[in-house]
C-alpha cells in the first residue's frame, strides 16, 4: 500500500472514529449535561434528537453533492463544519446554545 493511500485511510478512520465517539460521549454525559446547564430532561434529549434530525435531512442531499462536486471535496467540508460544530459545542454556555452548536457537529459525509 503506497503512502496517499495509507493517509487517505488514516483520514476515512479518524472520521469515522470521531463520529461513533461523539454519539457516545453525549450519552454517557447526559445527566452531567442536563445538570451543569440546569436544563429539564425533554429540553436535554434535544441534544441527541438535533444531531439524529441533521443526519437524516442531510445524508441525502450531501451524498448527491459529492456525486456532483467531489466526494473527497465533501468529506473535507463535513470534517471541517464537524471541528467546528463540535469546538462550539465545547463553548457552550447553556443548553439552546449546545443544542444549535450539535446541530452543527454532524458527522462528516463519507467518500
Amino acid at each position: 500500500m503506497e503512502r496517499r493511500q495509507r493517509i487517505i485511510l488514516f483520514i476515512l478512520a479518524l472520521g469515522t472514529l470521531m463520529g461513533a465517539l461523539d454519539s457516545t460521549i453525549v450519552i454517557l454525559a447526559f445527566p452531567t449535561i442536563s445538570e451543569h446547564l440546569h436544563s429539564d430532561l425533554i429540553t436535554t434529549l434535544w441534544i441527541i434528537q438535533i444531531y439524529l434530525l441533521i443526519v437524516a435531512i442531510t445524508t441525502t442531499q450531501l451524498g448527491r453533492l459529492g456525486d456532483i462536486y467531489g466526494r473527497s471535496r465533501m468529506f473535507n467540508a463535513g470534517f471541517a463544519v464537524f471541528t467546528v460544530g463540535s469546538l462550539f459545542c465545547g463553548f457552550s454556555g447553556a443548553i439552546e446554545t449546545l443544542i444549535i452548536s450539535r446541530g452543527g457537529s454532524r458527522p462528516s459525509a463519507g467518500p
